[in-house]
């Protein structure tokens, strides 16, 4: 429990003052429940019995008659039932709503992380279990963190407080009352290991539920088109299941647990009332104090209760903890040598010097002693065979991959010495697979570029032919598109990125397989639009198409991660299909 608080513990510091406070209010609360057993014990001896109150107390008091002295215990009863109510309720606001605001540090900052790591990490991790781990997993450890700052606090202060004073008044009743507690413990030791190692199971099995969701719910037309839903049904149930047995185990060991841990608070009233009911026939022990004794003795147990229920609680989000470490302690992103570059101004030279290249878990090389120029304003394309590795060497332009060997430079800067997001503010993207997000068009051309002036948001829609479909859209350019812009054609998605892209006016461009999918007419208007996104630009541009490699100045043919072929479009061109088909 302490060693999940010392993870998070630069989470906590900021709200060291309000914890403070919830502390104190807590150990009040606390003072407020031990001490509301003693008037009745008072009204008990001292009114119905026949034993005087203490010299302590004030003559008019000790002297009064029994209506006065019910009527003030009566009254003190109630003024601390007034405080501990009111103290309770300060402790626990603050220590909830700490926890509350730590949780949300943790989520937001887990958040960040994984938007710094690279695409390896993220390309060997399931989405589903990611936001799985952002989600359940963080409110796990709310769980914990909340159960600490109250459950926890406010038990312990109550053993203490009952015990020290159970001590004080007759410690040899105490040990008696006590008789129960070493099997209270040994049952709480034994199980809180099981169920712990059951909780980490069953956090697992529910990051893969949510992957498996993520999964089918994602690719929901790929399913229906292919009639799959039997499968991805069988699938997830598969998955669930796996899941219900874990939660199942965990559930089954915390329902044992409770009953013992009742049995043996059981076991020790028995013994007091036993042992007391006797002391009281005896004339050693007031009936008053017997009271007292079995108030402490339900208040003794029912704060081992609660610790050994905290069990449950603490096990399940330290799974969860230990789940959202894996996060955190992953590299946040691609090391950059100092003094990172950050130019002024970026002319666009792209240059591959004896490029190699592997991706992360894999032995084969993705690329081979690659060599590539790109100057100022020039566009090279692309082509050959898919899988060649023609996106791989796009890819580490932007540095999502750091080469194998040789060297990828900008400007004649190595990649690796630029700050980056100096180099990717440097680069624009219209890949194949456009992503919208689910918002308006407005926002998704100005995704790149969020402070640029509606003037200049709807100057890069024209230049890209979005406004041709955007006029008829219902909201115009506050239409609030479907999920990755679902709600619109292939065209239209593609002529959003590249407006996306134009806005940016990044001197480098790449554009991956921008036409591919596209009908006639689309591909025409996506082609025009790229015309003029392309002029005074370096471009890299992917393709399978004629259409677009004919702006090439030159064309490079990528077979086995290889340049096997070098040619332009002043000698013959028409080449460069050709060698596409026989690679």
């Amino acid at each position: 429990m302490f060693a999940l608080l010392l993870r998070f513990r630069r989470f906590l510091i900021p709200y060291r003052l309000r914890l403070a406070g919830a502390l104190v209010a807590l150990v009040l609360s606390v003072a407020a429940d031990l001490a509301q057993p003693w008037p009745l014990k008072l009204v008990i001896d001292s009114v119905l019995g026949n034993h005087p109150l203490p010299a302590s107390f004030p003559g008019w008091l000790r002297e009064g008659s029994a209506d006065a002295r019910i009527a003030s215990f009566c009254l003190a009863l109630l003024a601390i039932a007034a405080l501990g109510g009111l103290v309770t309720y300060l402790g626990t606001y603050w220590a909830q709503t700490t926890g509350q605001r730590m949780v949300f540090d943790i989520r937001e900052a887990v958040h960040a992380h994984l938007h710094r790591l690279s695409l390896a990490y993220h390309h060997s991790q399931r989405p589903g279990d990611l936001a799985s781990r952002l989600t359940s997993d963080v409110d796990r450890v709310q769980d914990v963190v909340i159960a600490v700052l109250v459950n926890f606090v406010t038990s312990v202060l109550t053993l203490l407080g009952i015990l020290a004073i159970m001590l004080v008044v007759n410690w040899q009743f105490t040990l008696v009352a006590l008789a129960f507690s070493p099997a209270l413990f040994v049952a709480v030791y034994r199980y809180t290991n099981r169920i712990k190692l059951s909780s980490r199971e069953w956090r697992r099995q529910e990051g893969r539920v949510a992957a498996a969701l993520q999964e089918s719910l994602g690719g929901i037309q790929v399913v229906q088109a292919y009639t799959r839903e039997d499968y991805e049904f069988e699938r997830f149930r598969r998955e669930a299941a796996g899941s219900l047995e874990a939660s199942i185990r965990a559930t089954i060991l915390q329902a044992r647990f409770s009953p013992i841990v009742d049995f043996l608070a059981a076991g020790g009233t028995v013994v007091v009332v036993w042992v007391g009911a006797h002391e009281v026939l005896r004339g050693d022990l007031t009936l008053g104090l017997l009271i007292v004794f079995l108030s402490y003795v339900s208040a003794l147990y029912r704060p081992m209760k609660q610790l050994s229920k905290l069990a449950y609680v603490v096990s399940r989000g330290t799974a969860a903890a230990e789940r959202l470490e894996e996060v955190m302690r992953a590299d946040a992103a691609l090391p950059e040598r100092p003094p990172r570059h950050r130019p002024r101004h970026v002319t666009g030279s792209v240059r591959f010097e004896d490029v190699s290249f592997t991706y992360p878990a894999r032995s084969r090389p993705a690329l081979r002693n690659v060599d590539l120029v790109a100057e100022p304003g020039q566009v090279v394309a692309l082509v050959g065979r898919t899988g060649a590795g023609k996106s791989t060497i796009a890819s580490l332009i932007p540095r999502f991959y750091d080469v194998s060997a040789g060297a990828v430079t900008i400007d004649d800067i190595d990649v690796r010495q630029w700050h980056l997001p100096a180099l990717r503010n440097a680069i624009g993207l219209v890949l194949q697979d456009t992503w919208l997000f689910q918002t308006t068009v407005y926002e998704n051309i100005a995704y790149g570029r969020p402070d640029a002036s509606r003037e200049e948001v709807e100057h890069a829609a024209r230049e890209a032919n979005v406004d041709e479909f955007a006029a008829r859209l219902p909201e115009g350019y506050e239409t609030l598109l479907g999920p990755r812009g679902a709600t619109l054609s292939g065209g239209q998605r593609q002529r959003i990125a590249v407006a996306r892209a134009m806005l940016r006016s990044a001197p480098i461009l790449i554009l991956d397989e921008p036409t591919t999918g596209l009908d006639r007419d689309s591909e025409q208007l996506v082609l025009d639009a790229l015309r003029r996104l392309m002029a005074e630009r370096t471009t890299i541009l992917i393709s399978h198409h004629d259409a677009p490699v004919l702006a090439a100045d030159e064309v490079l043919v990528v077979d086995d991660g290889r340049i096997a072929q070098r040619t332009t479009r002043h000698a013959d061109i028409t080449a460069a299909p050709a060698a596409r088909a026989a690679s």
